[in-house]
């Protein structure tokens, strides 16, 4: 994830590439740990609608 961030705060890396990568750990890691992600997901949005935007609008 750093790395996707350095990419974007530089521009001068591929964000799309290196959260690919973060995506793929995650993805590998939860079938390692036999986690339902599509259930945490849903659960985790549900959650977010009750929180307020970005915590006061912070880009990150």
């Amino acid at each position: 994830m750093s790395e996707a961030l350095a990419a974007d705060r530089n521009e001068n890396g591929d964000v799309a590439e290196e959260l690919a990568d973060v995506i793929l750990r995650v993805l590998d890691s939860a079938r390692t740990y036999q986690l339902d992600v599509p259930a945490a997901l849903v659960r985790k949005m549900a959650k977010n609608k009750l929180r307020a935007y970005r915590h006061g609008w912070k880009k990150y």
